[in-house]
């Protein structure tokens, strides 16, 4: 799923929950679990958002890094030994 869709179905999940509190305040609806349904479904959405977003926003180590990591290993297995 792109960024744009989940954004979309954020706000139809948000929606959802802000029209459900709405019933169960006033009465017209006693059971609550569909509440915590409605929660977990905003939350696991903004999570796969935010994880895209770290994607994107994370650069790809270059060579130079690489090699950088290697020795630092390479170093410590020799300081174990």
């Amino acid at each position: 799923m792109t960024v744009e869709e989940l954004l979309k179905e954020l706000y139809q999940a948000q929606h959802n929950l802000f029209r459900y509190r709405f019933t169960v305040r006033s009465g017209k609806e006693k059971s609550i679990h569909l509440l915590r349904k409605w929660k977990k479904q905003v939350a696991q959405i903004q999570t796969v958002i935010n994880e895209l977003k770290k994607e994107i926003n994370t650069p790809t180590p270059s060579k130079k890094d690489k090699n950088i990591q290697e020795d630092s290993k390479k170093l410590i297995k020799e300081n174990e030994s």
